[in-house]
């Protein structure tokens, strides 16, 4: 499993440099596959450039080897330009997967983004037992710059019990509010 993990993170290395080196041409797309007898790799990636600079970019792998041990993973990244080249807003995202067929699977994954109207943040994690148990959890907070308003909220969740969501809202004066769709 070690030597086809490497693989696939020089395989997603090798398209996040070659992503950054393309990315001020306008489009790139490129993906492959290896199979062989200690397993199979698969990685692909995506660029483009926006307007005024602005632009996105995406990738991800996926790698098993001959005793079913797997592991996955994806991110991306886009940021948003005015027309006078200002950053209007940014984001990135990334969850990774791993585990054995038969057995079970982790799952963690996350995101953040800010811009003109304030910034988000959420991570999370799933996990499965291979016996039919599963859990998971997320964690999210959102913060307003035009109000100072923000949000801190959690859910999580066991198979059987269900899930259960806990969530703090502030207004402008730090003071607790109730939290409003």
């Amino acid at each position: 499993m070690k030597t086809v993990a490497v693989i696939a993170l020089v395989t997603l290395g090798l398209n996040v440099a070659v992503l950054s080196a393309t990315h001020a041409a306008g489009r790139f797309h490129a993906g492959g596959t290896v199979v062989n007898e200690q397993g199979a790799v698969s990685g692909r990636g995506a660029a483009v450039r926006g307007p005024h600079g602005g632009g996105a970019a995406r990738g991800g792998g996926a790698a098993v080897d001959n005793q079913g041990n797997f592991v996955s993973g994806h991110e991306g990244a886009a940021t948003i330009k005015d027309s006078s080249g200002n950053i209007k807003a940014q984001g990135v995202r990334a969850g990774k997967t791993t585990g054995k067929v038969g057995s079970g699977a982790q799952h963690q994954s996350g995101m953040a983004a800010q811009g003109t109207q304030g910034t988000v943040k959420s991570t999370g994690s799933f996990s499965t037992d291979g016996a039919g148990g599963a859990s998971g959890s997320r964690s999210t907070s959102a913060q307003s710059s035009t109000t100072d308003a923000s949000y801190q909220g959690s859910t999580s969740y066991q198979k059987g019990s269900g899930a259960t969501h806990t969530s703090t809202c502030t207004n402008a004066a730090g003071q607790t509010v109730s939290c409003t769709k």
